[in-house]
């Protein structure tokens, strides 16, 4: 499974973008359920805070299964490219033969991972009740990887609310419990909620019409920032966080627009100049 687009999987996780190991674990499921072939393994995604653009299954199938397999696979594959076609127009994918492994993954582990893999959340959980468009809570499916003994999944999890934070992780442990997997939780970004009556806020929009003759577009992203980390140590700090557009992060397509460059140190200059003063 290849082509899809992928991004930050914060900015972009409202775009609806497909999660290349989501999709091929519906494939493989939908398809084992008129051909028989064996899962090997499965490996997708590079970076925790990536939507996966690519995945591959590792499979083992009968000589005289291979056609009623790769029908099925086309099958599947079809209505993903039809409810994809506005978003991911170059996802695809290919069956290549490769050379034989000496194992496969039981019966039950085969089916449990693809069980978890399908029932693991992914996307958007919660929208901003106060600020239009912003995606309060979300989670990524990041990673997979099997093994002889094990296989490991890696979730990435976001929240400007640190108890929707909490929910959301404890929604990934439950599905692990029912997976009979082990929930590890590793400490992530805090939650930094919007403040839209920060006096910081204020007066660097007074700066910047002053600066540029125009007022400041204030907006929230749903990202992880080290304000959040600053905020978890230093509570009620007045904290903003600026730079220069960025397009795409985390994806081929990623850019920086150069022109913004200049107009982020011209701003830093004179907010610094303008808090010292």
């Amino acid at each position: 499974m290849h082509g899809f687009r992928g991004g930050h999987s914060g900015i972009d996780i409202n775009q609806g973008r497909g999660n290349a190991i989501k999709l091929l674990a519906r494939v493989l499921s939908q398809a084992q359920a008129t051909a028989k072939f064996e899962i090997i393994g499965i490996e997708g995604g590079s970076k925790h805070n990536a939507i996966p653009r690519e995945a591959v299954a590792m499979l083992a199938c009968p000589p005289i299964q291979v056609r009623s397999m790769t029908t099925a696979f086309k099958k599947a594959f079809d209505k993903i490219q039809v409810e994809y076609k506005a978003v991911e127009p170059g996802a695809a994918y290919t069956l290549e033969a490769a050379e034989g492994r000496d194992f496969a993954l039981t019966q039950d582990c085969q089916r449990t991972l693809l069980a978890f893999l399908m029932a693991v959340p992914h996307g958007v959980i919660a929208m901003h009740p106060e600020i239009p468009g912003l995606v309060e809570t979300s989670t990524n499916l990041a990673i997979v990887k099997t093994g002889k003994a094990a296989f490991e999944v890696l979730c990435s999890t976001r929240s400007s609310v640190a108890s929707a934070l909490e929910a959301t992780r404890d929604i990934i442990k439950s599905v692990c419990a029912l997976a009979g997997a082990k929930a590890d939780l590793k400490d992530g970004y805090p939650g930094w909620m919007p403040n839209l009556e920060s006096q910081l806020l204020k007066r660097m929009k007074e700066l910047y019409a002053k600066g540029f003759g125009k007022e400041a577009e204030v907006m929230a992203i749903h990202a992880g920032l080290e304000c959040g980390i600053i905020g978890e140590k230093f509570p009620g700090m007045d904290m903003i966080s600026f730079g220069p557009t960025m397009k795409n992060p985390h994806s081929p397509e990623e850019h920086v627009h150069i022109g913004s460059v200049g107009k982020f140190w011209k701003f830093l200059t004179a907010v610094i100049d303008g808090l010292s003063a």
